[in-house]
């Protein structure tokens, strides 16, 4: 993988060229969810890549190549994502994410009121109004006057491979779709202590983007699909469906799977994505 500096940080990516002899105008920059890596999107990217070059980022604080990120607000992931594009001169993006990835786009989005954003699919948009109801304990936890407890929690939090597994399968409808690869790659993800700890540091830190909560599509927004899982358990539908019923994006499709559709409806995925950038 090659890597750049962000914010005194280096960040690890995956560029793909198109395999076209004319390939589109437009990069698309694939953005994953906490505790997994750029490898979620690895069969969408395999797909995308026929025309567009594609880039995988993965999130510092994440990944086989984790680095430390002090702060894990969206805001922290947006600068994140500003300074990479600038880095390599990116002109007209689209932004694809997933959970983190999604909203961290969304941060960005309207920090530079969609200027260089040719189009955005966002899969099960993390807020603090979309979390399920795991979730929501944690981020209530989090910002308590038990803050202090849940700290002490958070440092020493490990996932040993049994608990590891269940964790990855709990984001999936129907994990026998994926395959054993892949799956067994997230399972080593989250039996790292350091990724799950992360994990918590940016629950904790939600509450800094409520003001995301109750946005509404702006005009400056470029055309903006958003992408749900039917059962996702993380982030369930029932929550994105308040969501996009209150945002007003261009469009919305919800597929048959979990927090991981993606991974486990490749082919749906990417032509939502193709479908979405072909928009005039």
């Amino acid at each position: 993988m090659e890597s750049t500096i962000c914010n005194g940080i280096p960040v690890y990516y995956k560029t793909v060229p198109a395999r076209s002899a004319s390939p589109s105008p437009f990069t698309i920059v694939l953005l994953h969810n906490a505790g997994t890596d750029h490898t979620i999107w690895s069969a969408v990217t395999e797909i995308l890549s026929e025309k567009h070059p594609v880039i995988q980022v993965d999130w510092p604080g994440y990944g086989k190549h984790r680095t430390e990120l002090q702060q894990h607000g969206l805001a922290d992931y947006a600068d994140i994502l500003s300074i990479f594009i600038k880095k390599n001169k990116l002109t007209s993006v689209v932004l694809v994410g997933n959970c983190l990835g999604s909203s961290a786009a969304l941060e960005y989005c309207t920090r530079v009121k969609g200027e260089g954003i040719h189009s955005m699919i966002l899969f099960n948009v993390l807020l603090p109004r979309t979390l399920g109801l795991m979730g929501r304990f944690f981020y209530h936890w989090a910002n308590s006057p038990l803050n202090m407890l849940y700290n002490g929690v958070r440092k020493t939090l490990s996932t040993p491979k049994p608990l590891a597994s269940v964790a990855v399968k709990y984001q999936m409808k129907k994990p026998n779709l994926v395959p054993n690869e892949a799956i067994n790659h997230l399972k080593e993800l989250n039996n790292d202590p350091e990724n799950i700890q992360n994990l918590g540091l940016l629950v904790e830190s939600l509450h800094k983007s409520n003001h995301l909560n109750s946005i509404k599509m702006p005009n400056y927004f470029p055309k903006t699909m958003v992408v749900w899982g039917d059962k996702n358990r993380v982030l369930p539908w029932k929550k994105g469906k308040s969501f996009v019923n209150d945002f007003g994006p261009t469009g919305h499709a919800v597929l048959n799977g979990g927090h991981l559709v993606m991974l486990e409806q490749a082919k749906e995925s990417a032509a939502i994505i193709l479908r979405t950038v072909a928009i005039h």
